[in-house]
């Protein structure tokens, strides 16, 4: 991408008949993340109800290195911390899928028409101010979320820090892979259960 011998990280995805493509700079992890989910997963086989929502949060903390990792699950709700925030997790706040660093300033992607809505799409799209306002109230300083589907199951992982992270495409990928692993996991705890 440039003369550097730096290495990126490109996400792309189809939107509203678009191809979207965001690069980021690698992390250099290169696979570590990937190769701990199936143990996490693992781990989770003999838990069940709150206990198996309690157990998804501190996993999802531990793959991800987050200091608080929020999981809502319908009316449920789970969470695993490093310390005490300021305020609880806002579940409902409008946020794109990962916020690196929320005091940074917004960066043009490029040239748009207004009614063009795919960048809305992007991973690292700019948050909504009165969002970012809430997080920065809260001592959150990036964020990344993590939602998850299954058969029906409609549930997320909301990852937060205290610091800015530089962004990881990888780690988000990994994220996604435990948290479908995951409702797989509830769906058979669910199936178990009834």
């Amino acid at each position: 991408m440039t003369n550097d011998p730096d290495l990126f990280d490109i996400a792309f995805q189809l939107s509203g008949g678009r191809v979207l493509l965001e690069a980021v700079p690698s992390t250099g992890a290169y696979g570590e993340a990937f190769g701990t989910v199936g143990g996490l997963i693992a781990g989770l086989s003999n838990s069940r109800g709150q206990a198996l929502l309690e157990g998804g949060a501190r996993r999802m903390r531990a793959l991800t290195g987050y200091d608080r990792v929020t999981l809502i699950f319908g009316t449920r709700r789970a969470e695993s911390s490093r310390g005490a925030f300021a305020v609880p997790a806002d579940m409902e706040a409008d946020l794109p899928t990962m916020v690196a660093d929320t005091k940074a300033e917004a960066v043009s992607v490029f040239p748009r028409d207004d009614d063009e809505t795919s960048v809305s799409e992007a991973l690292l799209c700019a948050a909504p101010s009165d969002a970012l306002g809430a997080l920065m109230t809260g001592t959150v300083r990036s964020m990344m979320r993590v939602p998850f589907d299954l058969d029906g199951l409609h549930g997320e992982f909301r990852c937060e820090s205290r610091v800015p992270r530089e962004p990881s495409f990888e780690l988000h990928a990994a994220a996604e892979l435990f948290a479908q692993l995951f409702a797989m996991r509830l769906e058979i705890d669910r199936l178990k259960h009834k």
